[in-house]
C-alpha cells in the first residue's frame, strides 16, 4: 500500500479534510482474489456486511450470494470459468466483481472500499492528467498490474485505465466506478460512473484503501455532477 498524507481535496468538491489514509499500490489481482475465495470468502457471511437492494427491493442473502457465480456456475467472478481465472492472468485485475463482492474482498483483506473523494486525492485528479498517456485505455483487455507507466502521485499503478474502481460511495441505489476501463477511451478517467452495485462488468474492479477513521458524512456523500 502507498501513504496518502491529509490535506484538503483539491477537487470534486474542494475544502474537505482528508486524514492520512493507505490506499492499494495495485488493483486487487486474480491471484489475490482467490485467496479470498479459497478461505471460503462467498460462504462466510462475516463479510458481506452490506444490505442487499435491488430497484429499492431488499434481497435475501442466500439468493444474492448464488448469482455471484462464474461462467461454470461456480462462486467467483464472473469473467473466470471453473472457480479460477484463466491461465497466465494471475496478475491481471481481477474483473467482473459486483460492488457486493469488491466490498468482501476488502473486509477479507482488513480493509475498506475507498470513497470516491480519498480515491481522487489518491489518483490525483484534476491536476496529474500526465498520466493518462502512460495508461491501458482502448486495448483488447487487461494488462498485469503494473505494466503501465501512468502513476499517480503517491505511487499508485492502473489508477486509469485497466479496469474500474468500486468506491463506497452511493448515488442513490447505484455505486460509483471510477478510473475508466481497458475498453474506454481516456477521459472517463474523470467520470464517476454510477452503476448498479450487482454489476459484473468485464471492467469492474477493486483497490482497497485503510482509513484509521470513519470517513465523516461529507466523504460518503457523492457531490453533484457527471455521474
Amino acid at each position: 500500500m502507498v501513504l496518502v498524507p491529509a490535506k484538503p481535496a483539491w477537487a470534486f468538491p474542494t475544502g474537505l479534510v482528508l486524514p492520512d489514509f493507505f490506499l492499494d499500490k495495485f488493483e486487487v489481482t486474480n491471484s489475490q482474489f482467490q485467496q479470498f475465495v479459497s478461505a471460503g470468502g462467498y460462504r462466510d457471511q462475516k463479510y458481506w456486511r452490506h444490505p442487499f437492494v435491488r430497484n429499492g427491493q431488499a434481497v435475501p442473502v442466500d439468493e444474492a450470494l448464488a448469482s455471484f457465480r462464474d461462467a461454470t456456475g461456480r462462486p467467483g467472478p464472473a469473467s473466470w470459468e471453473l472457480g479460477t481465472f484463466a491461465k497466465n492472468t494471475a496478475e491481471h485485475p481481477v474483473s467482473g466483481v459486483s460492488w457486493f463482492e469488491a466490498t468482501a474482498c476488502c473486509e477479507y483483506a482488513g480493509k475498506s472500499l475507498p470513497t470516491l473523494h480519498h480515491w481522487w486525492r489518491a489518483a490525483g485528479v484534476g491536476i496529474f492528467s500526465e498520466i493518462l498517456l502512460f495508461s491501458n485505455f482502448g486495448s483488447g483487455g487487461t494488462a498485469p498490474v503494473g505494466s503501465f507507466a501512468g502513476i499517480g502521485p503517491f505511487g499508485t499503478f492502473d489508477m486509469a485505465g485497466n479496469v474500474k474502481e468500486w468506491s463506497s460511495n452511493a448515488t442513490g441505489d447505484r455505486r460509483a466506478l471510477l478510473g475508466g476501463g481497458w475498453n474506454e477511451h481516456n477521459y472517463r478517467f474523470m467520470d464517476r460512473d454510477a452503476q448498479d452495485p450487482f454489476l459484473r462488468s468485464a471492467t469492474s474492479g477493486v483497490r482497497c484503501a485503510i482509513s484509521f477513521a470513519r470517513p465523516a458524512r461529507s466523504l460518503r456523500t457523492t457531490p453533484a455532477g457527471n455521474a
